[in-house]
């Protein structure tokens, strides 16, 4: 898996707040479970993804150069509501 550089450090430093440092906590969570319980090669989203989270997520996956990930969340409608977000883009 893509090491992210950020991520390491905050878990290296044992940072409290992960908002304070910038790091999105379900995107964190997803990269730790993944890399040191899963064994993924991929970030799993296995656990719920608010709406309000899905840009910053992008945009932090973006800046760091992960262009796949994987979904195993049966409680989120993230699936629905990327769909519909593409659907904007592909007909804008």
């Amino acid at each position: 898996m893509k090491e992210i550089r950020t991520f390491e450090k905050a878990i290296e430093e044992k940072v409290r707040s992960l908002k304070d440092v910038g790091i999105n906590p379900t995107l964190f969570w997803a990269y730790r479970t993944s890399k040191e319980e899963s064994g993924n090669d991929l970030i799993d989203f296995n656990e719920v993804i608010w709406d309000y989270d899905i840009k910053e997520i992008a945009d932090c996956l973006r800046a760091e150069g992960i262009t796949e990930f994987t979904i195993s969340s049966t409680f989120s409608s993230l699936i629905e509501t990327l769909a519909k977000d593409l659907r904007k883009k592909a007909f804008a």
